[in-house]
């Protein structure tokens, strides 16, 4: 708590009695770049009922983790992230363990989220909607893992939306149990590319997931209407998908096959219910 002048400090574990280090400490640094803060769940109310310990921070990195405790206190969790409101120039966000149902409201706001690159979501068990994500201009690599009452992938997409996902390259699943499809959509099937630069997509033990999204093109000009077809993935290089046991199709409709212009590397094991390859 004397170190008022650092401004670097990548690593922060949070004590869990009094003697120990805790995140109000935190709160008068003027830090900047990477910061990771581990053992939250030894924060106390007393901790995050102070002003925002991220207002006069410069971070572009931030990761949070808790770890499995049967005394801490739920209710905690969001109150933790919404103290860490950081400025608009964060580019990689790392939640591991969280768990509330809901985000606050920075992790929502495309604003505050429009320099993110990298969005890594682990082990949020309570996590039943995302944040509207394809929504983010920058957002190039997202991974999810072990949100097991995930049940869209998108959720707030509507016929007026245009593009989604517009920079995404690498997209990761895994074990997302309740995973029943790619968007919830509202407002009628909508006209949209889906994901038009990625190029890695790695899908490994979502056991509802059914079939792919289909393609869908946002009005006839546009540039992915040549020899790419209507393809959902029209820059998809690398794809991987591993126990999928639902796993049926490439589109939701039966007229569709989806079509992979680009596709260099196919590793498919365990979907014992898909009958065919993409073309």
């Amino acid at each position: 708590g004397h170190l008022t002048s650092l401004q670097t400090l990548t690593y922060f574990v949070v004590g869990n009695n009094s003697g120990c280090s805790s995140i109000g400490e935190l709160r008068h640094l003027k830090l900047q770049g990477q910061l990771q803060l581990c053992h939250l769940q030894n924060v106390t109310e007393a901790d995050v009922s102070m002003s925002s310990h991220g207002e006069g921070k410069d971070l572009t990195q931030l990761s949070f983790g808790w770890k499995d405790d049967r005394n801490e206190v739920i209710d905690l969790h969001e109150k933790v992230l919404d103290a860490f409101t950081p400025n608009s120039r964060l580019k990689i966000l790392s939640v591991d363990s969280y768990r509330s149902s809901n985000f606050p409201t920075w992790v929502t706001n495309p604003t505050m989220m429009q320099d993110l690159i990298k969005l890594q979501l682990v082990s949020c068990t309570m996590c039943e909607s995302l944040p509207q994500l394809w929504q983010l201009p920058s957002l190039e690599i997202l991974h999810l893992e072990g949100l097991q009452s995930l049940q869209y992938l998108c959720s707030g997409v509507d016929n007026s939306t245009s593009s989604t996902f517009p920079k995404l390259r690498e997209l990761i699943l895994v074990d997302l149990k309740s995973l029943n499809g790619w968007w919830e959509v509202k407002g009628g099937p909508g006209q949209k590319l889906v994901f038009p630069l990625l190029e890695i997509l790695s899908i490994d033990s979502c056991s509802n997931l059914e079939n792919f999204p289909d393609a869908v093109i946002f009005g006839e000009s546009s540039q992915f209407l040549d020899n790419k077809g209507n393809s959902p993935f029209p820059a998809l290089k690398n794809l991987k998908l591993h126990n999928l046991k639902s796993l049926k199709a490439w589109g939701t409709q039966e007229r569709y096959q989806p079509i992979f212009p680009q596709l260099e590397n196919a590793n498919i094991m365990e979907c014992p219910e898909l009958a065919t390859l993409p073309e």
